[in-house]
């Protein structure tokens, strides 16, 4: 990106923020060595220096590396590669305790049942493996204290 290429992404801001809270601050919008500015920015500085808003989400812009949640609690780090009707249904603040442990159990409970179907077909070394993770299993519920609940 050349200096010329960033006022036409600041043009793609300022079209951006039109209608939101940020209207009439659309500089809050881009960091210059990740600080913010607080006027119009005058593009002085190395093009790789510059760091523009994804996207807007209740009135705060939204960059890379911000962390946004998940309805289910879990985090998002964003990425550039993210679309803003994706981080459109993330938010600000997790809206979810999420138990850590009963996750864990889950997982590895659904590994031991997929593994178990396969074991129709009498192999011995599918066998131990999935006697390996029921062991593991076990010995991650005694160490979390969980009693298994199916």
């Amino acid at each position: 990106m050349d200096q010329s290429e960033l006022y036409i992404k600041y043009g793609q801001i300022c079209k951006m923020v039109k209608g939101s809270a940020l209207e009439n601050t659309p500089w809050l919008c881009v960091k210059c060595w990740k600080l913010q500015f607080t006027k119009h920015p005058s593009f002085v500085q190395p093009p790789s220096s510059y760091e523009f808003a994804l996207a807007i989400k209740d009135g705060k812009p939204i960059f890379v590396g911000d962390i946004l949640y998940f309805p289910n609690g879990f985090k998002h780090i964003v990425s550039d590669k993210d679309s803003v009707s994706f981080l459109n249904t993330l938010f600000w603040t997790s809206t979810k305790e999420i138990d850590y442990k009963e996750e864990i159990v889950k997982f590895y409970t659904s590994l031991v049942k997929y593994k178990l179907s396969l074991l129709g077909r009498g192999n011995s070394d599918e066998a131990m493996y999935v006697w390996n993770k029921i062991q593991g299993i076990i010995e991650l519920m005694r160490t979390l204290q969980i009693e298994y609940k199916e």
